[in-house]
């Protein structure tokens, strides 16, 4: 599950950024992950590090290795895209990463209540919508943005790849 679920939502995400007019601009980004992860309540649980639905194990994946990737995630995602133009380059992007990182772990954490999928997805049109009139720019080079995104989507699937297979040799 800690492979494939991630792997499902990275596909989804993909499939629907290509297929959008907009293209890679962070309002897209940010609005088709929220409507990926949401909806996956083992996502949504590893994600919030749920102590009932994963007990230690969720607690033990999300405060090592992969839950400082996760973070670190939200930097790099930043500055990759401020390289290419698409997110003001005077931003600071720790912070911006702590603020899109929170405001997704919270709605996340708001899953336990139950969202409609018009709602999901007017809340997560809104929340992208302003971070990209906040920070975004259109006139950036969506091509760099593109293989920035699938260069840093790849390195977390080899990581959580590296997790399993550690996972397995310990089982056996």
């Amino acid at each position: 599950l800690v492979a494939r679920e991630p792997r499902k939502v990275l596909d989804d995400l993909i499939q629907h950024l290509d297929a959008d007019s907009r293209g890679y601009p962070v309002f897209n980004i940010y609005k088709f992950s929220v409507r990926a992860l949401l909806p996956n309540p083992f996502l949504a649980a590893m994600y919030t590090r749920d102590r009932k639905t994963l007990g230690e194990y969720g607690t033990r994946l999300m405060s090592g290795e992969i839950g400082r990737a996760g973070m670190n995630f939200s930097t790099d995602f930043i500055r990759h895209f401020q390289h290419a133009g698409m997110i003001d380059p005077d931003v600071n992007p720790e912070v911006l990463g702590h603020i899109m990182t929170g405001l997704k772990y919270g709605l996340a954490g708001m899953s336990a209540v139950e969202m409609s999928p018009d709602k999901l997805e007017a809340i997560s049109d809104l929340t992208g919508e302003m971070f990209q009139r906040a920070f975004g720019r259109e006139d950036g080079d969506q091509a760099a943005a593109q293989a920035a995104l699938k260069e840093m989507f790849a390195a977390g699937l080899s990581l959580l790849a590296q997790l399993q297979t550690e996972q397995k040799r310990s089982a056996s």
